[in-house]
C-alpha cells in the first residue's frame, strides 16, 4: 500500500511515490518510508511517504537519523518507524531527509538520487509556498494600511504588490519548467522574470560549458559579445562565483571590480551574481543588474538565492532528461543499424524488444513479436554440442543452461540451430545469450543471433566438394597406378600399340589431375585478390585452334570442330582466354556421349564478339541453369552422375570473363544439348594495327 502525505504538490507526490516504490522493488524491501525533518526545535520528523502492506500508524516521528548510510539501532528504529512491530531497517541519508528500507540489499544509486531530488523539490516548493504565504500576509497587511489612507506608504505598497505578482508569476513558471529539457526557451524567460521580481533592468543566466559560458537572456550583452563567452572574460567576478561558489554583490565601485568593463559598458552600476549550485557543483550563475546604485535587503538576497536554487534544479532535471534521451537514442540507433538480429527477454521468456535485423531474419515485426515467448516466435531447435542431435528450445533452453553455470553467465553462451520464420522457412542461426545485470540484479537476457544459412550451405558444398575431389583424384591415380604396374611387370610382353595406349591413358590422367589442381590454385588466387587481367588485342581463331588441337589429342572419341571468322580480334588476356575456352570445351566433352559433336563458332554483335561452345550432352534443366556458374556446383541427376569434376570449372570461367569485361551464359533444353556463350569486346583490325 502506497501512502504519501496529504498536502504535497501533486507532481512531487507522484514522483516521490514512484521513486520509493522502485527503490523497494529493486532492494527487495516489503516496507520503506521517507522522512523530512520538521522546522521545530526538537528532533522530530515528518513522514512524507511510505510503502507497506497497511497505512502508517504514526505521521510524526522522533529520533536521531544516522549521518551516514547504515543500519538503525533498536531505539532509533522504535522512534523512526511508522509501522507497528518494526523489523531491522537500513537508512539512506538524503540531504536534510532520509529514506529507510526494511531490505537485505541496497537499491541502485540512481533510484536513491531520484528520491533525493524529489525531497529537494518538495523542500523548495514548501519554502516557496511559505514565502508566498509570507508575502501574501505582508500584502494583506499593506493593503489594510493602504485602506487606512497612509499615503506615505503608497509607493512601498505598490512596489510590494508588483513584487508579489512577479513572484507569483515566477513561482508558477518555474514549477512548470522543472521537467522541461528545452533550456533555450525556458532560461531567458526565467532570467526576465527574476529581474521583474527584484526590480532590475538587466538579467541573464550563464551556463558553464567546458571552459566557456553560454548566455541565456541579456540581449544587450549577447549583442556585444555573442552567445558564448570565455570564462576568463568575467575576471575576478567569474572566479568568485564559478570557482569559489560565492555571491557577488556590488552596489558601488563596479567599474573598479569589472576590469574587463564587460558590465560597465552596459551602463550598470549595481550587479548581483548568484552561483547556480547543486550538490557542491557550480553549474553557472544568475546575473541581475541595474543602471542605478542600490543596496540589497536580506529578504531580497533570500529571494535571489531561492530563484537561483530553482534554476539549478531545472538545469539538473534537463541534463538528466537529455542524458537519458541521448542514451536511449544512441542505443536505439546502434540496435537499428546492427546487421545481427537482437531481442531482449524478461524472466518469463517473453520478448521485450526486437530490432529491424531480427524482423528481417524472422519475418516477424516488432509489434507482432513483443509480448510473445521466444519459443512461440522462433520455434528454435538448438544443438547442445557439435555433432549432437538438435532439440526444441523448450527441452534444451539455452537461457536455463546459461543461468545454471556461473562461468557462462560471465562470458555468454553461443549455440547453433534452426529457427522457423513467420513464412515457414527454416533458417540456420548462431545465437549468443547473455544476461542483463544492473548492480548485481538480474534484469533479463539479451540474445544476438546471426543468419548463417548461406555459410552452412557453403560449408556443406565444401564438404561435398572435398569428398568428390578425393574420389576424382583416386580414379585417375588408380588408372595410372594400374597401367604403370602393367608396363613395369609385363611391358616387354605387350605389343607396341598396347604400350602406346597405356602411356596415352597415363598422360591423359596426369593432364586431368593437373587441371584439377590448376583450378584449385586459380580459385585461391581469385579469392585472395592476387590475380589480374592483362588486356590486349588477341586474335580469336589461333586461340580456338590451339584449344581444339589440345583436346583432339586426348579425346579421340568425340568430334571437335570450329568455325571462326578470320581476322576477328577480342580485347582479352591471352592466358585467361585460353583457360576459358579450355574449360568450356573440356566441360562439353565430359557431358557429351561417345561420338558426340563439340562445335565452336563465333558471331559478331556490333562492338562485341560472341563465342559459342555447343555439345550433344543431356542438357541442363531450366530450374538449374542459374546455379551452374556457382562454385562447387555440379548437376546431380541420373544422366550426369558418372561425370567426374570438381565443380570449379564454370565458376572460374565466369570469374575470368568478368575480369576481362565480358559476359558468359548458356542456352539449353533438357535432352537437347547445351550452348555456352562468351561475349567479349571486339577490336577492329584497323584499331589493332594502329591505323
Amino acid at each position: 500500500m502506497r501512502w504519501v502525505r496529504p498536502g504535497l504538490p501533486e507532481l512531487a507526490s507522484r514522483l516521490l511515490g514512484e521513486a520509493l516504490e522502485a527503490c523497494c522493488l529493486r532492494a527487495g524491501a516489503a516496507r520503506g518510508w521517507v522522512l523530512l525533518p520538521t522546522t521545530g526545535p526538537d528532533d522530530s520528523h515528518d513522514l512524507i511517504a511510505c510503502l507497506g502492506t497497511a497505512a502508517p500508524t504514526r505521521r510524526r516521528l522522533s529520533g536521531d537519523l544516522p549521518e551516514a548510510a547504515g543500519d538503525l539501532t533498536a531505539s532509533q528504529l522504535n522512534g523512526l518507524c511508522p509501522f507497528p512491530n518494526p523489523q531491522a531497517a537500513y537508512c539512506f541519508p538524503l540531504g536534510r531527509g532520509a529514506m529507510l528500507l526494511e531490505a537485505p540489499g541496497a537499491p541502485p544509486a540512481r533510484l536513491v538520487e531520484q528520491v533525493s531530488l524529489c525531497l529537494q523539490r518538495i523542500e523548495v516548493e514548501r519554502e516557496a509556498e511559505a514565502l508566498r504565504l509570507r508575502v501574501q500576509k505582508l500584502s494583506e497587511e499593506l493593503q489594510a494600511t493602504q485602506r487606512r489612507g497612509n499615503s506615505r506608504l503608497r509607493p512601498t505598497l505598490e512596489t510590494t504588490k508588483r513584487r508579489t505578482e512577479a513572484l507569483a508569476s515566477w513561482h508558477q513558471y518555474a514549477a512548470s519548467m522543472l521537467a522541461t529539457p528545452h533550456l533555450a526557451s525556458a532560461l531567458p524567460s526565467l532570467a526576465e522574470r527574476a529581474a521583474s521580481v527584484l526590480d532590475h533592468r538587466f538579467s541573464a543566466i550563464l551556463i558553464q560549458e567546458m571552459r566557456r559560458l553560454r548566455i541565456y537572456g541579456g540581449e544587450e550583452l549577447t549583442r556585444r559579445i555573442g552567445p558564448v563567452v570565455p570564462s576568463r572574460q568575467l575576471g575576478s567576478i567569474g572566479k568568485r562565483v564559478l570557482r569559489d561558489g560565492e555571491f557577488f554583490i556590488s552596489s558601488k565601485d563596479l567599474g573598479r571590480l569589472d576590469r574587463s568593463r564587460l558590465f560597465t559598458r552596459l551602463g550598470l552600476k549595481s550587479l548581483l551574481a548568484i552561483p547556480l549550485e547543486l550538490d557542491g557543483k557550480v553549474l553557472g550563475m544568475l546575473l541581475l543588474g541595474d543602471p542605478a546604485t542600490r543596496s540589497y535587503a536580506p529578504e531580497e538576497l533570500d529571494l535571489a538565492r531561492l530563484m537561483a536554487h530553482q534554476v539549478s534544479l531545472i538545469l539538473e532535471n534537463a541534463m538528466l532528461v537529455s542524458t537519458a534521451d541521448l542514451e536511449r537514442v544512441v542505443a536505439r540507433a546502434v540496435l537499428d543499424s546492427m546487421a545481427d538480429g537482437v531481442y531482449t527477454l524478461d524472466w518469463e521468456k517473453r520478448i521485450t524488444s526486437f530490432n529491424p535485423a531480427a524482423e528481417a531474419i524472422s519475418g516477424w515485426t516488432a509489434e507482432q513479436a513483443v509480448g510473445r515467448t521466444c519459443a512461440e516466435v522462433f520455434q528454435a531447435r538448438y544443438c547442445e554440442a557439435p555433432g549432437m542431435e538438435a532439440a526444441a528450445c523448450q527441452e534444451n533452453c539455452p537461457l536455463m543452461r546459461l543461468l545454471a553455470n556461473q562461468r557462462l553467465m560471465e562470458s555468454g553462451l553461443t549455440v547453433e540451430g534452426t529457427i522457423r520464420s513467420r513464412s515457414g522457412e527454416n533458417r540456420y542461426v548462431s545465437s549468443t545469450y547473455s544476461v542483463v545485470v544492473d548492480r548485481g540484479d538480474l534484469l533479463g537476457a539479451v540474445v544476438i543471433f546471426r543468419d548463417i544459412t548461406e555459410k552452412k550451405a557453403i560449408e556443406q558444398m565444401k564438404s561435398d566438394y572435398a569428398a568428390a575431389l578425393s574420389h576424382d583424384l583416386k580414379t585417375p591415380l588408380t588408372a595410372m597406378k594400374g597401367y604403370a604396374i602393367t608396363l613395369l611387370r609385363h611391358g616387354e610382353k605387350l605389343d607396341e600399340a598396347t604400350r602406346h595406349e597405356a602411356l596415352e591413358v597415363i598422360n591423359s590422367e596426369i593432364d586431368r589431375v593437373t587441371r584439377m589442381f590448376d583450378n584449385l590454385l586459380l580459385q585461391a588466387r581469385y579469392e585472395a585478390g592476387q590475380h589480374t587481367a592483362h588486356l590486349e588485342a588477341v586474335p580469336l581463331e589461333p586461340a580456338v585452334r590451339r584449344v581444339v588441337s589440345l583436346h583432339q589429342v586426348g579425346s579421340r572419341r568425340h568430334n571437335l570442330s570450329y568455325e571462326i571468322e578470320p581476322g576477328l580480334q577480342v580485347r582479352a588476356d591471352r592466358d585467361q582466354l585460353d583457360q576459358v575456352l579450355n574449360n568450356l570445351v573440356s566441360n562439353a566433352i565430359k557431358y557429351s556421349p561417345q561420338g558426340g559433336q563439340v562445335r565452336i563458332t563465333s558471331e559478331v554483335e556490333s562492338s562485341y564478339v560472341l563465342i559459342w561452345v555447343q555439345d550433344d550432352g543431356p542438357g541442363i534443366p531450366r530450374d538449374k541453369q542459374g546455379s551452374v556458374f556457382e562454385r562447387f556446383r555440379r548437376l546431380e541427376d541420373r544422366k550426369s552422375w558418372r561425370v567426374q569434376g570438381s565443380g570449379l570449372g564454370l565458376y572460374i570461367t565466369r570469374t575470368l570473363v568478368d575480369q576481362m569485361g565480358g559476359q558468359v551464359g548458356l542456352e539449353s533444353e533438357e535432352g537437347r544439348g547445351c550452348r555456352f556463350w562468351v561475349r567479349l569486346p571486339r577490336i577492329r583490325e584497323e584499331l589493332a594495327s594502329g591505323r
